[in-house]
């Protein structure tokens, strides 16, 4: 089944058009929907490093990306600058072809995760430092709260 299901999703999204709105600002030399859709098919089919990705995981899929690394690098830059308004169009996009219901929600607060370049010791010592506070703050009012409601953790709510 592979990645199959989010591309049937991406196409009921209807996204595409929008995203190549962006191309009127920008002097992009690639596909930037192209850009987004395979990583996203990507990271779902084999999640890794952006280099192992393009290196491994993009050629394997049934479409080819058209991009360099460079320009790989250079799109997920543009996408995490515009990040809301990006946001805000899949977000539109969803509400309008499946309706949002957010009646029941899940908050699966028992991951954290995130990536620098290089490790630099006092950032890292200051991280960790809130994020086990942190975390240990939020895990404790998501137990409780999945706690009384006799719901472990980690299952997720479907409405």
């Amino acid at each position: 089944m592979g990645y199959f299901p989010l591309k049937s999703i991406m196409e009921k999204l209807k996204v595409k058009k929008y995203m190549d709105l962006f191309k009127l600002t920008n002097d992009f030399q690639f596909d930037l929907y192209g850009l987004l859709s395979s990583l996203v098919y990507a990271r779902s089919v084999n999640p890794c490093s952006k280099l192992r990705t393009f290196h491994e995981v993009l050629p394997s899929l049934f479409h080819p990306c058209n991009y360099s690394y460079d320009q790989l690098l250079d799109g997920l830059s543009f996408l995490g600058a515009n990040y809301e308004k990006i946001a805000e169009l899949f977000s539109a996009q969803t509400s309008a072809v499946y309706g949002i219901s957010t009646d029941k929600t899940y908050f699966d607060c028992t991951n954290f995760f995130f990536e620098i370049d290089r490790e630099d010791e006092k950032i890292r010592s200051r991280v960790i430092s809130w994020s086990a506070t942190s975390l240990s703050s939020w895990s404790a009012s998501c137990n409780s709260m999945f706690w009384k409601t006799n719901i472990p953790l980690r299952t997720y709510l479907i409405s």
